[in-house]
């Protein structure tokens, strides 16, 4: 995959961050020991119990866009390489600060995510366009299951409260407390397939980012983003894997204000084979 280089240091990321990086098959010990030396203090290194082959799980802190971590980022994905890391059942998970997001805002961007969720999927691929097979219960769909519940009865917060915390769905909206009750604070989106190209990173961080951003500006189209929703169908598995040019163009045009992150996307969307060349 050839991503374009110019501006792959500072991209549009409009929106505090912060991630999680899961790989497989490194030794804690070795791994926590190199690891420590590229990333901050105020990252947390530590055992994940869900992935198989020695899961470790890589926690930030809360990020700005600066060519200091976009640098950090670089150094961190040649030390994984460096470790023969895997990712047959690991994620990238990215949180984005969610504070003054309404109920309102909420559901807006949950219809917008369903709209457009085969298109997130495709794009979050990793680098052998696979998903893992613990994505089923760690990164499941939202399509279906969020239709149906906001064309219930139900009350604004009810609609969404199966998403709060969740560990089970491509979307967890957190309240970084245990109560359910409390407002969301951050919007976490998990990532089908984890990776350690740090372009790839990058990409997701911009996307989601620039996703997350569109609710609450000017560029979010409400009267489309209402009729698509209502019009939706089911979310087939083959939807997960092809490719819906008409849809991504769409999703790329309305989000990105800078061409060089749009032509990241794409560059990413319609690739067939992203391993690094």
């Amino acid at each position: 995959m050839n991503l374009v280089a110019k501006n792959i240091i500072t991209p549009e990321i409009f929106i505090p961050y912060g991630v999680e990086i899961e790989l497989e098959n490194v030794s804690y010990d070795e791994g926590e020991r190199v690891i420590a030396k590229k990333v901050p203090k105020s990252f947390k290194i530590g055992v994940d119990n869900t992935l198989d082959y020695g899961g470790i799980e890589i926690r930030s802190s809360v990020l700005e866009n600066t060519k200091e971590n976009i640098v950090m980022f670089k150094k961190l994905s040649k030390t994984l390489k460096f470790l023969g890391a895997t990712y047959d059942s690991a994620s990238f998970q990215t949180n984005l600060d969610a504070y003054d997001f309404s109920e309102d805002d909420i559901l807006n961007f949950l219809k917008m995510f369903s709209v457009y969720e085969n298109i997130v999927y495709r794009f979050s691929l990793g680098e052998d366009n696979h998903i893992r097979e613990s994505a089923g219960d760690y990164a499941h769909p939202i399509r279906s299951h969020f239709y149906a519940k906001y064309n219930s009865n139900a009350k604004k917060r009810d609609r969404y409260l199966r998403y709060i915390n969740a560990k089970s769905f491509s979307i967890s909206l957190k309240t970084l407390t245990t109560y359910k009750k409390d407002p969301v604070k951050v919007i976490e989106f998990r990532t089908p397939n984890g990776t350690s190209d740090y372009r790839l990173w990058l990409n997701y961080i911009t996307f989601f980012s620039s996703f997350l951003n569109c609710v609450k500006t000017k560029c979010f189209d409400k009267e489309l983003i209402d009729y698509k929703f209502e019009n939706l169908t089911g979310l087939l598995q083959k939807d997960l894997f092809s490719i819906d040019e008409g849809n991504a163009n769409e999703r790329a045009d309305m989000i990105f204000k800078d061409q060089v992150d749009k032509d990241n996307f794409k560059e990413q969307y319609f690739s067939q084979d992203r391993r690094l060349i």
